[in-house]
C-alpha cells in the first residue's frame, strides 16, 4: 500500500501511489483514521481468508524447512482472490469479504473477534 497524505488546515486527504489518484477527500482526521481503521482491518479479514483457503500452502516444516504446497488449496484461494478483484465493487466486495471471514470464523469455532 503506498499512501501519501495532503493537509490543508485540519483536513487530511490520501493518495494512492498504486492507482495514482485519490481514495478520499478531504477529511477530518477522525474520519481519516477511520478510513484507515476500516481499510486495515479489511486488509486482517484478506489474511485470515487466505489462511482458511490455502493453509497449509507455502508453510515450513521443522524436517529440514520443506515447503508444503497444497495446489487444489492454493488454486481455490486464487480463483476467489481474482473474482474478489476483477468481478466485484464497493459494497459488494466488502459484503463477500464479509461473509467468507465469517465462514472461517466459523469453521475455526471462533464466534467473533477475540
Amino acid at each position: 500500500m503506498g499512501w501519501r497524505f495532503d493537509k490543508r488546515g485540519d483536513k487530511y486527504r490520501i493518495w494512492s501511489t498504486v492507482v495514482d489518484e485519490y481514495l478520499t477527500d478531504w477529511y477530518s482526521r477522525k474520519e481519516i483514521l477511520a478510513y484507515m481503521y476500516r481499510n486495515r482491518l479489511q486488509d486482517f479479514k484478506k489474511g485470515i481468508i487466505e489462511l482458511y483457503m490455502a493453509f497449509p500452502d507455502k508453510r515450513g516444516t521443522m524436517e529440514g524447512n520443506k515447503i508444503h504446497i497444497d495446489q487444489e488449496r492454493r488454486e481455490i484461494y486464487s480463483t476467489w482472490f481474482r473474482h474478489q478483484l476483477y468481478d466485484l465493487e464497493g459494497e459488494e466486495h466488502v459484503i463477500e469479504i464479509e461473509e467468507r471471514f465469517n465462514e472461517a470464523l466459523e469453521f475455526m469455532g471462533i464466534d467473533k473477534l477475540e
